[in-house]
């Protein structure tokens, strides 16, 4: 523990010296990211069971008229609302959704797609809002629980790839623990299957070839989103710049998750390096500069209940731009926030299917070092979402098994609804792994305001701002779990605890 505090010392005063200046960073008016025009072309859409009650088909013929006649508001009026495939957002396409309305998707897809695949051309100058009066609740949006595992729904309320000038505001999403964020920022892109010609054909052979664009200047607001899985809940936004998250919150989950994501994200060559790979005259695949990255985000007011974090950074392999945020509130969530440490993702699956990762110069990520967190405040909580990987973090005294003394204490000794994760004890006011690593091989550096990052209820060895704190335990005849993998037995003598505090030496490394 003293050389952790040692160590932070020395990144404390590092930040310090620069944070007056990245402080100085001043978020634009909101007309700079969503300035919409409305035209006159309005069309209401009424509850009725024809179609066997499913929307997609009216909704797409409105938003077709709407935007052929350049644009225009959909009003969707009080009522129960099934979707069987989605539908397609197009620009100047406006949709206000009064209070009352429930929007189901009860089998894996999406609600709500806005991408573009042609050059020059965004879907932009677009909008869903909730309509509520003073004292009624947003509309709602219901995605159907999968009873087991390989049962569970990969479901989204909206994708959001090519487009600008947008805005999302005033939804409570009921997300069952579905597997796939409820809103998604991604990259629109082209891939070619190289190995195609060869018989080889895979998803793990992909590789972009053409990128369109990523989600430019908008506004995701008001959004509120129940029973998140650990890895998923309401935000992931893989790529995109110059987007304002504020009022969002979770339960479950992780709020708004900045991860690049997928492994054909990450398969970008260096600027001036050898082709990877020549197919019918196509270089692939493009240079690192051409890769989709996260860039000017703000998030004001991200709040996290009963889950895994507000927000979380992991950058994987790409040189992320800058985010900046601020009031952040969590209440027994496995951490208030996480900043992670850069890495290479497993590409054993590729390798398998033929594609020579070795040669596309993979290095660790990083966030720019000009981005900042400040006014973070996590209450201790036993309700929390706890990872197998994170079991190592909880403090001796709470390693017991979820009941033992006390109906709510503890570790649960099974995973929860979302399949991956349990239900114990809070372990970090603020997770900051990225600051164990060296520059540039995985670590890097942010600018933390450690005067308003405040921990409540954490026990006195739980440090505020964790870096690589792990604990050596004895036994306890009252917890059952495994930790890094080694089984835990009722009595463990000291040849036990030296073998974890070796494999905790090592992890420090």
């Amino acid at each position: 523990m003293h050389n952790i505090k040692k160590q932070f010392t020395f990144i404390l005063l590092f930040t310090i010296s620069v944070v007056s200046n990245s402080f100085g960073q001043t978020q634009k008016a909101d007309n700079f990211y969503f300035n919409p025009v409305y035209g006159n072309n309005d069309i209401t859409i009424t509850a009725k069971q024809g179609d066997k009650g499913f929307i997609d088909k009216e909704l797409t013929e409105a938003i077709d008229k709407v935007n052929k006649k350049g644009g225009g508001i959909i009003t969707i009026k009080k009522g129960d609302y099934n979707f069987k495939e989605g539908v397609e957002l197009k620009s100047n396409v406006h949709i206000h959704i009064e209070s009352g309305v429930n929007l189901y998707m009860n089998k894996t897809g999406v609600i709500f797609n806005a991408r573009s695949t042609t050059k020059g051309k965004p879907v932009s100058n677009f909008s869903i809002v909730g309509i509520k009066g003073e004292n009624s609740d947003p509309f709602k949006v219901h995605f159907k629980y999968g009873n087991s595992e390989t049962d569970s729904k990969k479901n989204s309320f909206i994708v959001l790839g090519y487009v600008t000038n947008f805005k999302i505001s005033n939804v409570t999403i009921l997300d069952n623990f579905t597997k796939i964020a409820s809103v998604v920022l991604a990259s629109d892109a082209t891939s070619v299957n190289i190995f195609n010609e060869k018989g080889k054909k895979s998803n793990r052979t992909k590789l972009i070839n053409e990128v369109f664009g990523v989600p430019s200047k908008g506004i995701i607001e008001k959004m509120h989103n129940e029973n998140g899985s650990y890895g998923y809940g309401l935000i992931q936004m893989q790529a995109g710049n110059n987007v304002v998250y504020r009022d969002l919150s979770g339960k479950g989950g992780v709020t708004l998750r900045l991860e690049s994501g997928l492994n054909i994200n990450q398969l970008f060559r260096p600027v001036g390096s050898a082709h990877t790979y020549v197919i019918d005259g196509i270089e692939l695949p493009l240079t690192i500069d051409k890769q989709p990255k996260i860039d000017q985000v703000y998030a004001n007011n991200i709040s996290c209940s009963n889950g895994h974090a507000a927000f979380t950074m992991s950058p994987h392999t790409v040189k992320q731009g800058s985010v900046f945020l601020s009031k952040i509130r969590t209440k027994s969530c496995e951490a208030g926030g996480e900043v992670s440490k850069g890495f290479i993702n497993n590409f054993k699956r590729e390798e398998k299917a033929g594609l020579e990762v070795s040669k596309f110069g993979i290095e660790k990520g990083s966030f720019a070092s000009n981005s900042t967190v400040t006014d973070v405040v996590a209450e201790f909580g036993q309700f929390a979402q706890i990872k197998s990987k994170n079991f190592r973090y909880i403090p001796c005294n709470l390693r017991i098994d979820r009941g033992t003394n006390q109906a709510n204490v503890g570790l649960s000794t099974k995973n929860g609804l979302d399949f991956e994760s349990r239900v114990g004890p809070s372990l970090f006011p603020f997770h900051y792994t990225a600051a164990s690593g060296e520059i540039g091989d995985g670590g890097y550096r942010i600018n933390i305001d450690e005067t308003t990052i405040v921990g409540q209820g954490f026990g006195s060895n739980v440090e505020t701002i964790s870096i690589n704190t792990n604990y050596s335990c004895g036994g306890s005849p009252n917890f059952s779990t495994e930790i890094g993998g080694k089984k835990k037995t009722k009595k463990i003598k000291g040849t036990k605890v030296k073998k974890e505090k070796k494999k905790n030496k090592k992890e420090r490394k």
